[in-house]
């Protein structure tokens, strides 16, 4: 098979299993060639925390989701994390992110189980730009030093009907936390069809993620996903869970979804923390 220019775009995750239900992890670098990681798990006795560390020696972001396409910002069960070495704690019911500072020592445990798995998506953070301003750590609640690395101010309404609404880190939000930051946003996409962006381009390095939503098989991406890129417009079919790397410059779109089995979920991605842009290609 003759190999393609874009193929090397298309990534397979790692998956490993853990008990009943499997963990998604997918690593890469940055424009500047920082290392980044990206991990999905179901939150279950077996999975959470599982192989999540207590510290890092880069900063973290953990996204918290619902399991049910239709309610992403609804979590069944309560989880608890404690931060720092005062083990101050913080009880986690609904969509939210939590903001881990290099170093930080973080405990979580499920304080009651959920009905509906919900997620944990764990973004390991590639270094601060140099073109972004300081910041300094925040304390804004008294006698709770860690309270602003928590939010649950997350939901963005949905933009097309194919998919659920958004969960994404407010402005805000990172104005208030120490350390880098990263662009994602995360849903389900729940109906075929085509997504109504026109062919753009980014002036940063973009990523897609194509990713299960079923937490005992995350390979199989259950909808066919068909994706066109470069000024060929060449076109990319896949099945399976996937990343899809966009280079900075290179045109993408239209998106089509087909076959659809069951919801998946789609996240977009900018490792540095770059803005969102994109133009248009006519």
């Amino acid at each position: 098979m003759v190999k393609r220019k874009y193929d090397d775009c298309f990534m397979k995750p790692e998956i490993k299993q853990a008990g009943d239900y499997q963990i998604f992890k997918m690593t890469g670098k940055d424009q500047r060639g920082f290392d980044w990681q990206v991990r999905l798990s179901p939150v279950s006795e077996k999975t959470y925390p599982a192989d999540i560390p207590t510290t890092a020696d880069c900063d973290r972001v953990e996204l918290y989701a619902g399991g049910e396409p239709a309610k992403i910002e609804k979590i069944s069960g309560e989880m608890e994390v404690s931060l720092g070495k005062e083990k101050e704690k913080h009880n986690i019911d609904k969509a939210s992110i939590v903001y881990i500072p290099k170093g930080l020592p973080i405990e979580r445990r499920i304080v009651k189980s959920p009905e509906q798995l919900p997620w944990v998506m764990t973004f390991n953070l590639t270094p601060k730009r140099d073109d972004a301003p300081e910041k300094g750590w925040i304390n804004n609640t008294a006698g709770r030093k860690y309270e602003h690395l928590i939010t649950d101010e997350l939901l963005t309404p949905a933009f097309f009907q194919m998919n659920s609404a958004f969960l994404t880190g407010k402005s805000h939000f990172w104005k208030l936390v120490p350390g880098p930051t990263a662009q994602f946003a995360f849903y389900y996409v729940m109906k075929t069809g085509m997504f109504m962006e026109p062919p753009h381009t980014h002036k940063n390095d973009e990523w897609l993620m194509f990713i299960s939503s079923d937490p005992k098989d995350m390979k199989n991406l259950g909808a066919t996903m068909e994706v066109a890129m470069g000024d060929d417009w060449e076109k990319y079919t896949f099945n399976y869970s996937t990343f899809v790397h966009f280079p900075k410059g290179v045109p993408h779109g239209p998106f089509f979804v087909r076959n659809m089995q069951r919801p998946f979920i789609l996240g977009h991605f900018w490792a540095g923390g770059e803005a969102p842009h994109f133009d248009n290609v006519t």
